[in-house]
């Protein structure tokens, strides 16, 4: 994503540090010359939510950056609780923004993955992803039995 401050910015799957049990770290490289060079990844950056599952990034305003990815329960991470975090530092800190899933019975029982972010107009934007019940592994054939779409309102200084 072209992020405010006129860098390109890359986040993506990390890898779990060594002898590390969380799956939740996501890597971040950022690029000052319109992608020639990047800079080395941040592979050990814990955001403190989500999988190191696919996400998206979105630029949503002059000042705004938005990610979406699956989040925790209960400190788990995992390809659950699909959530959109923003920026307004040019990806240097996430917040919590969108909690997509409201049911919080459910969350635990429910595979999210595979976001898109869109932009609607000035006003709201949408996520975009993949739902379905929970497998007792990840590589079943049909584990997301739905595509949900979930629209939001940007906060009015985007």
């Amino acid at each position: 994503a072209l992020a405010p401050n006129g860098s390109l910015l890359h986040n993506g799957r990390g890898e779990t540090p060594a002898g590390g049990k969380d799956s939740g770290v996501r890597s971040q490289s950022v690029s000052d010359d319109g992608g020639v060079t990047w800079s080395a990844p941040q592979t050990t950056l814990d955001f403190g939510f989500g999988s190191s599952c696919e996400g998206s990034i979105l630029r949503a305003g002059p000042r705004l950056l938005l990610l979406s990815h699956g989040g925790r329960v209960n400190g788990v991470a995992s390809r659950w609780n699909m959530s959109v975090w923003s920026s307004v530092d040019s990806g240097a800190t996430w917040s919590a923004f969108e909690q997509v899933e409201k049911n919080e019975t459910a969350i635990p029982l429910l595979h999210t993955a595979y976001s898109t972010l869109v932009t609607l107009n000035a006003t709201h934007a949408a996520v975009l992803y993949e739902r379905g019940p929970l497998p007792p592994w990840h590589t079943v054939w049909g584990e997301y039995e739905t595509i949900r779409w979930h629209v939001f309102a940007l906060p009015s200084e985007a």
